[in-house]
């Protein structure tokens, strides 16, 4: 945690590592601390762009499934640039299972992949 704190210092509060961080006090049971960094993002909203995904990882690290699930579908239907790997990546292996996670992933499809992979 100590590392996922260094990099929110070091990178100026970034959006991105604000959900990171949620994520990991959450699963480490700091309710309080995730929900503030939830929050922070939230409020964040209405000020610059923040993807749903940083949120989704904080409802994930709380294991909010259904709130989980309803900002990964709003970052899906954005096409969020860090949805890229979201058929493979580790971190989602504990909801892959999920009929509504298989489902987000279909409609991801290769639309990312193409948007934000270099062009030979």
């Amino acid at each position: 945690m100590r590392t996922g704190e260094r990099a929110l210092a070091l990178s100026n509060e970034a959006n991105f590592w604000k959900g990171v961080l949620a994520m990991l006090y959450g699963q480490a049971g700091l309710r309080d601390e995730a929900l503030e960094l939830i929050d922070g993002l939230s409020e964040r909203m209405t000020a610059e762009y923040v993807s749903p995904l940083m949120l989704a990882w904080g409802y994930f690290g709380l294991g909010d499934e259904e709130k989980f699930f309803e900002w990964l579908a709003q970052a899906v239907a954005e096409q969020s640039p860090y949805l890229f790997a979201l058929h493979q990546d580790p971190l989602y292996d504990p909801v892959r299972s999920h009929p509504r996670f298989a489902e987000l992933v279909s409609r991801v499809g290769s639309g990312i992949v193409n948007r934000y992979s270099p062009s030979d």
